[in-house]
């Protein structure tokens, strides 16, 4: 797999792995699953620090998303590219 792909398959599976963590913490039995996504929250409080109490609370929130996404798909990344390397050899 080259760099391009791998990039895009990473970035698939970071907007996909967050799109199904806040499907599942938005029902109530699994509410606190949703704390996996408090780095993302956190580091868009930087830029907008009124929260979701703000006037920009949908933008904070894509924001916060874009974030979660961005940081699971550096992960997921990090092994594929592990994952590549121990194939080649």
């Amino acid at each position: 797999m080259c760099g391009k792909a791998q990039v895009v398959c990473a970035s698939i599976v970071g907007i996909a792995t967050v799109a199904a963590i806040a499907g599942i913490s938005s029902i109530d039995r699994f509410s606190s699953i949703g704390a996996v996504l408090l780095p993302g929250v956190l580091l868009a409080a930087i830029v907008f620090p009124q929260g979701v109490e703000g006037d920009q609370a949908l933008v904070y929130l894509i924001l916060a998303g874009l974030i979660d996404a961005a940081l699971l798909g550096l992960l997921a990344l990090f092994i594929i590219r592990i994952a590549a390397r121990r194939i080649r050899h």
